[in-house]
């Protein structure tokens, strides 16, 4: 219950930050495809995993997505419905290769380099982008997308691989898979 009033409380501050935000500009676009790429955030700022390592405890996952105009901020033609994580190798005992490991996830609050509002005062705001469901689909995105923190890392050492599938309401399913990485 938690997960989905944190889910309901990102939306809220997702559409009022698109309210608010000045985009004059915002197009009605389709999501043409995803990136997705793991970054160490162990250090003061995230950082590409150079060597293919990192610790579990400090995994994150940047899913960005590439619009067909390549607007900053779109209204999507066919809005989101899911997003899910699947884990492409055994992640532990209870996550075989394809399990859905979305629930080991959690949305990052704030990504100060790319959320900056202000930069007289340095003022940040929250990351603006909420989990869809088909209860929320989430009809508009940033291009810049969304960071996931892995907040359950493997027992041991590991050699992972995350695949992100998105499902828009026309049936459209669009998916990305990250390098793999040995989490330890």
């Amino acid at each position: 219950m938690k997960s989905l009033l944190r889910i309901a409380i990102v939306f809220t501050a997702f559409t009022l930050a698109i309210a608010s935000c000045g985009y004059d500009d915002v197009e009605t676009d389709n999501v043409e495809s995803m990136k997705v790429q793991g970054f160490d955030n162990s250090g003061e700022l995230p950082q590409h995993i150079a060597d293919g390592r990192c610790s579990g405890n400090a995994y994150m996952m940047w899913v960005s997505f590439q619009l067909a105009d390549y607007a900053d901020v779109a209204h999507l033609a066919s809005p989101m419905t899911g997003l899910r994580i699947i884990t492409a190798t055994d992640f532990d005992d209870q996550h075989p290769a394809g399990s859905d490991v979305s629930g080991l996830f959690m949305l990052h609050p704030i990504r100060p380099e790319i959320s900056m509002t202000e930069y007289e005062t340095n003022t940040y705001q929250a990351v603006r982008f909420a989990v869809p469901t088909e209860q929320s689909p989430l009809a508009t995105v940033y291009r810049e997308g969304a960071y996931f923190m892995l907040t359950v890392a493997p027992a041991g050492e590991r050699q992972c691989r995350f695949t992100v599938e998105v499902q828009f309401a026309n049936g459209t399913v669009l998916s990305a898979a990250g390098d793999e990485v040995t989490l330890y």
